[in-house]
């Protein structure tokens, strides 16, 4: 050591640093009205939820791995590194002892807690390498603070793994440098157990960086072959037996992203993957981000408007400004000054691996898990940046080794790329004062090392007055500067896309906890014993409300990782998907045929509707029953071959999905046999061309026709943009039936796509559908309107808006269609004793298919009559099975076979675990005695 612990503890002062700093940069949070919780962010949008439903099920002792509050049912273990992360049991802890609502206000005190561990973890790594006390206090405390901590710990709480990732690397560090480690061994099994309990996708990231460090670590430590495989084979088995210990719920939750996820579901075999992501290629603005991240996160603005993905996506590289000076003086010590031969082509392996991590696609998408590329595994840069600076500033400031070219260099284009960043378009003052401060930062940081180094010809210190000492506080003040001046930007000034809420939010009659709408929930909870769900065709704040406010519903954002559930709303109601998190937008909402289908039994609604039963009202809010309505398990008499049924267009599918049970093909060969099959062939009774020629165009909307005369565009150009059509409104009297508007639209431009229609009282506000339109691909619009409608009205913000083949599909009533369905059973009663349990009692009248629309998965077991059956997938993504014709006690279990089998490998582990510990004791007293 080049210092000393005397007079003081390095982690106190460490954590006073850090505390100091917190309070500064979250003074809103700790002593004002603001939550951590941000508008538009997964904090907001998925944690608190979540959490929520976690707290719910321990307070109801329901330990299912199910969640039926979240979309149609999801695998919470599909959200593992959310639900299991080590810090959410002080969440947990809280929320039972004190109640859901708090549950908002402790995020805030974990997110500060995190960093603290952070920064001690990253200390005690450090404390492996010959680096100063000071240096790896003054790192450390960067650490803490890093881009990646700061961004991703306000968003999807990913910086557990920059709390994690350290306490690995230092065990691994002592099994590699020291020659007796047992209790090392210990302590790195334990370790990748938490890992593995946390996070099957971060452990993936993890382990093989954790491979690819200990190889090389243990070459360039030692020259013995035989003590190289010895180093890397101790860590192999410990990260093995580790995630044995892990298996209890590592094994299912890789079991569940593997089998039903789709972010891995693919076709093509790995080679095949590879081939097609080594032809992929970023673009200019990917590496303006990269650039940009080392000086700051915000140096393309507070949000990052103009990054490569989004603010939180792109990669994370910030740590601090000394980072940007001090890489070129490592490079050139380890590349021009290393000696060895061996030490120097390991180092070039490394940092040409990093490169590739950072630069090049098929890095990004190997340590992704091959299912995206995004800068998400960045995080495992910073214990290298900790280890390179502080290792860096030791060098300097005791061997006083600091290149004055390298540094005036560096100096100079740091100043031309800070100029360029401040003069984007995206520059806001914000970002424009912090790259100002941060180039200043590095030409005074710079100045101190020349001084240092006796580089400093001018003069421009008095060396009377200069020592080591006064460096490390003038750099601790500068550096302190820094990542305050950076961060608390990224913390209270975001306002395009993650502004804070406050605290108002835990109040009665505001969004999350909103009174009306829980009333009248706990009203349908309390009066109907049965399974059922709940439509609410309005947001009190997002889609996973639903499991704040105690509901079974099926509109949740991010609910969507059961591939097959996926596949069936792209084939049957595509309009309901969002992007490729699978948010349900609030069209879903305005679809009653995807409602009814889904298994809506009420809908809880701040609309008047007069066609459904009103049960109870709270202030502006209804509760509704539908007339007619499914069950969450129904029977079908007949059924269609899944190749066949993708043959129609969407409206006609939804028609057919009502009246006929979708097979899978090999499915449909062994068992349309068995059923009657005597149900409509076709839902739809005539379809009816629309025409734009005798339209009322709203004054503001500029018709562009073009040499083809058939390419009719429309542009607006100011508030009364708008087209509307009158429809023909006698040809739509048939009775019990519906009407779908259906057309293909191509834009110019992104906006905003608003139909309103009139039954007689012309448009109402009420009666709308709005659809967000994306530029330079066709957009299948399909919106349900009443059979009522007088006429229709579009009204956009975009140009160069075309329809194409603009059309009204007149087909059979949902009510029609569900009446014969239901006319399959005689009586029913579904009940739920838990999540993952439902017993269903049912009399059908016919053979037929049961369809619970439950998202299928191989972990669902079906029991009728006590005894195990075959399911199937029915619908293409639901849970279905033959039935016969009678009486019959059904039951619904979901049982993860690979929680069997992890729990067993955990137990096993648990068992040599405690032999080895007992048989030492026994070892041990034997040789003192």
């Amino acid at each position: 050591m080049k210092d000393k612990e005397k007079n003081f503890k390095p982690i106190y002062v460490l954590c006073a640093l850090i505390g100091v700093t917190v309070l500064i940069i979250y003074f809103q949070f700790i002593f004002g009205d603001k939550l951590f919780m941000y508008k538009g962010s997964d904090d907001s949008l998925t944690y608190v939820p979540l959490y929520t439903s976690v707290v719910n099920k321990i307070l109801t002792k329901d330990f299912s791995f199910m969640d039926l509050t979240r979309g149609v049912g999801e695998d919470l273990l599909a959200t593992q590194h959310m639900i299991f992360d080590p810090f959410a049991i002080l969440i947990y802890i809280n929320g039972y002892l004190f109640g859901i609502k708090i549950i908002p206000k402790c995020l805030i005190w974990v997110n500060i807690f995190k960093i603290m561990c952070a920064g001690v973890f990253c200390y005690n790594y450090l404390k492996k390498f010959n680096v100063s006390i000071k240096s790896r206090i003054l790192v450390s405390y960067i650490y803490s603070f890093c881009g990646y901590i700061m961004l991703w710990g306000q968003h999807y709480f990913f910086s557990t793994c920059l709390v994690l990732l350290p306490l690995l690397l230092s065990y691994i560090e002592s099994i590699i440098v020291q020659d007796i480690y047992k209790d090392e061994i210990l302590k790195l099994v334990f370790t990748v157990a938490v890992i593995g309990i946390y996070s099957v996708y971060f452990s993936y990231m993890m382990f093989m960086f954790a491979a690819i460090y200990t190889v090389l670590r243990s070459i360039y430590c030692h020259n013995k072959f035989k003590k190289i495989i010895k180093k890397i084979s101790c860590v192999a088995g410990c990260i093995i037996f580790g995630l044995c210990f892990s298996a209890i719920i590592f094994l299912p939750s890789a079991n569940s992203i593997a089998l039903v996820g789709y972010r891995l579901n693919s076709n093509s075999n790995f080679v095949t993957q590879l081939i097609q992501h080594l032809q992929i290629n970023y673009d200019k603005i990917y590496y303006k981000t990269i650039l940009g991240r080392f000086f700051s996160n915000n140096a393309q603005g507070v949000d990052g408007i103009g990054t490569w993905i989004n603010y939180f996506e792109s990669p994370q590289l910030f740590f601090s400004v000394m980072l940007v000076l001090l890489i070129p003086q490592w490079l050139y010590k380890n590349i021009f000054k290393q000696k060895e031969k061996k030490k120097l082509i390991i180092f070039l392996i490394g940092f040409l691996l990093v490169l590739i991590m950072l630069f090049i696609p098929i890095g990004s998408i190997v340590f992704n898990g091959f299912s995206t590329w995004t800068g998400r595994h960045t995080f495992l840069l910073m214990p290298i940046f900790a280890v390179i600076l502080s290792s860096t500033l030791d060098d300097i400031l005791y061997n006083k080794n600091y290149k004055f070219l390298i540094g005036e260099i560096t100096c100079f284009f740091s100043l031309v790329i800070l100029n360029y960043f401040m003069y984007l378009e995206n520059a806001t003052r914000v970002s424009k004062f912090i790259l100002i401060i941060n180039m200043l930062l590095i030409y005074i940081i710079n100045i101190l090392f020349n001084k240092i180094s006796n580089n400093d010809k001018a003069g421009i210190i008095n060396q009377k007055f200069f020592d080591r000492n006064l460096v490390y506080k003038v750099l601790t003040v500068l550096i302190c500067i820094n990542l305050i001046i950076e961060n608390y930007p990224t913390v209270n000034m975001q306002q395009e896309i993650a502004q804070a809420y406050t605290i108002e939010i835990l109040n009665e009659n505001e969004i999350y906890y909103n009174s009306n709408s829980i009333n009248a929930i706990n009203y349908l909870n309390e009066n109907d014993d049965e399974l059922f769900r709940v439509a609410k065709d309005y947001f009190d704040i997002d889609g996973n409300e639903s499991s704040i406010q105690n509901m079974n519903s099926f509109s949740s954002y991010s609910s969507n990782y059961n591939k097959y559930y996926r596949e069936f709303l792209m084939s049957v109601f595509p309009l309901t998907l969002d992007g490729e998190t699978g948010y349900h937008t609030p069209d879903f909402r305005k679809s009653y045929s995807a409602m009814r289908l889904l298994g809506a039994k009420y809908i809880v609604t701040k609309n008047d509707i007069v066609s459904e039963k009103l049960l109870s009202k709270f202030n502006n809010v209804n509760v509704y029953q539908f007339e007619n309505f499914l069950p969450i398990g129904f029977l079908y008499t007949g059924a269609i071959e899944r190749n066949e049924f993708e043959k129609y267009s969407y409206f006609e599918k939804q028609g057919f999905i009502f009246n006929k049970a979708v097979l899978e093909n090999s499915e449909y060969e062994v068992i349309s046999e068995k059923l009657n099959n005597s149900v409509i062939n076709n839902p739809i009774q005539e379809v009816v061309s629309l025409s734009f020629e005798n339209a009322d165009i709203g004054k503001d909307v500029v018709k562009v026709i073009n040499d083809n005369s058939s390419d009719i565009k429309f542009n607006a150009s100011g508030d009364e943009s708008y087209i509307d059509i009158e429809l023909d409104y006698d040809k739509y009297q048939y009775d019990n039936s519906k009407l779908i508007y259906n057309a293909t639209l191509n834009v110019d431009t992104y906006g905003d796509l608003i139909i309103y229609w009139d039954t007689g009282n012309g448009f109402n506000e009420k009666q709308y559908s709005s659809r967000r339109i994306e530029p330079n691909r066709p957009y299948q619009i399909e919106q349900e309107i009443p059979s009522s409608t007088r006429a229709i009205r579009f009204r956009f913000n975009m140009t160069g808006i075309k329809f194409d083949n603009p059309k009204i599909a007149i087909m059979e009533s949902d009510n029609s269609s569900i009446k014969r369905l239901m006319k399959n059973i005689s009586n029913y009663k579904i009940t739920s004793e838990s999540d993952g349990e439902i017993n269903y009692n049912i009399s059908t009248n016919e053979n037929g298919l049961l369809c619970f629309t439950i998202p299928y998965s191989d972990d669902w077991k079906m029991y009728i009559d006590n005894k195990k059956v075959e399911t199937f997938r029915i619908n293409i993504g639901f849970i279905g099975t033959y039935l016969e014709k009678g009486c019959h006690d059904i039951k619904l279990l979901y049982e993860p076979d690979s929680f069997i089998i992890g729990k067993m490998i955990t137990g096993i582990s648990v068992l040599i675990l405690c032999s080895y510990l007992l048989y030492n004791k026994v070892r041990n007293k034997k040789i003192i005695s």
